[in-house]
């Protein structure tokens, strides 16, 4: 069910504790759109290269809420096995996916209108940009992980 985006082993260089990262995203670079969010491949690339494991969940394109809904059980069932040390959430809406297990601490990185809303070509800023603002607040008061908080979890 994903797009074509591999599933990235770690590289041969090991590291003080190699973490097995799970990211979950709605943009990232394909065959078909390789110019897309490239900075987040290169983040997976720069994790691998420090040694850790990385896996990208990057349901294919199609209706929204059914993008959302996939990637929510695919982060799910993923995550419940115990196989991921952190889930990596990119945009508002996919750190929500991100969020909605509780067997795993979450990194949320909020981008762009996540943070500033999102106006509208009448100026005003919109609903729905309204609503994603609003999610992303609170996912940033249900993912309180700094580097060190984040590194004790991980390692008990």
């Amino acid at each position: 069910m994903l797009a074509d985006v591999p599933i990235l082993h770690p590289s041969p260089h090991p590291t003080q504790q190699r973490l097995r990262i799970l990211m979950v995203t709605g943009a990232y670079p394909t065959k078909k759109v390789p110019h897309s969010c490239t900075y987040i491949k290169s983040q997976v690339e720069s994790l691998i290269d420090a040694g850790h494991e990385v896996e990208v969940i990057h349901p294919r394109p199609g209706p929204v809420a059914l993008r959302y809904a996939q990637a929510t059980v695919e982060v799910f069932l993923k995550t419940f096995t115990g196989r991921f040390d952190i889930v990596h959430g990119h945009y508002g809406l996919w750190c929500l996916a991100a969020r909605l297990q509780w067997t795993t601490p979450v990194v949320a990185a909020f981008l762009g209108s996540d943070v500033l809303g999102e106006v509208g070509t009448s100026g005003v800023y919109t609903r729905k940009g309204a609503l994603v603002t609003g999610v992303s607040r609170w996912l940033c008061r249900h993912t309180r992980l700094g580097p060190g908080s984040l590194l004790r979890r991980v390692r008990q």
